[in-house]
């Protein structure tokens, strides 16, 4: 006698769960790697976005490191120093930008700047013309720094798309005894001893930016104000 017949391969059933699995692992392995590389791509983009704020500060650092203990003169008539700051912005006089062939004093301007987007962090800065750096008055004040701002001055946005930018200055005030921050420097003697810039972004932004704070320089060429 013969015996039963063996079914041989997969019958119409289990053919169908096969498939329904392999869907499902499909999908789900699908759906990790698109996962992943929008991880990826999201901490790349951060990454970027702090490495391009790291190179910002170097800039700031670079440049207002550098700003010149310079004097112009003034109303009264005694020698003030060639740096004006309010918390919105920053003016004074340094040395040509390493990208500059020309020699000379160069006058700097550091400001926030209101637009349809939000505040832009900008930086311009040109060749300083000495017939138009003169004192102009203000409200009893004496601002040493005209914005000298021609056909030849270079601009740049630094940051975009922030809420707010802030300056303040460290130092001696010309009445004061011990140094302390303030808001705005003007008509002072001397160079801040430090000056912090202070950033925020709007939420949501994962951008980082820790209190940039920078010593200008106190020593300097011979004063050409």
């Amino acid at each position: 006698m013969r015996g039963p017949k063996t079914a041989a391969g997969f019958t119409l059933l289990e053919l169908l769960v096969a498939m329904t699995v392999l869907g499902v692992l499909t999908g789900l392995l699908a759906t990790g790697l698109s996962f992943g590389a929008r991880i990826w791509e999201r901490e790349q983009t951060q990454l970027e976005q702090w490495a391009e704020l790291q190179m910002v500060q170097d800039v700031i650092r670079r440049t207002v490191g550098e700003a010149w203990p310079l004097s112009v003169p003034s109303e009264t008539g005694t020698p003030r120093a060639a740096f004006v700051g309010s918390s919105t912005s920053m003016a004074f006089l340094g040395p040509p930008p390493a990208q500059s062939l020309a020699g000379g004093i160069y006058h700097y301007r550091l400001l926030s700047r209101t637009g349809l987007q939000g505040v832009r962090l900008v930086l311009t800065w040109g060749l300083r013309n000495p017939d138009r750096t003169q004192p102009k008055s203000r409200r009893g004040r004496t601002t040493l720094i005209r914005r000298e701002q021609s056909g030849d001055d270079k601009e740049v946005i630094l940051v975009d798309k922030v809420v707010n930018a802030e300056f303040s200055y460290f130092g001696v005030g010309d009445d004061d005894e011990r140094p302390r921050w303030w808001s705005s420097w003007e008509n002072a003697a001397k160079l801040p001893s430090l000056v912090r810039m202070h950033i925020e972004f709007p939420p949501g932004d994962r951008r980082k930016w820790p209190d940039l704070v920078v010593a200008p320089a106190i020593t300097a060429a011979p004063d050409q104000g």
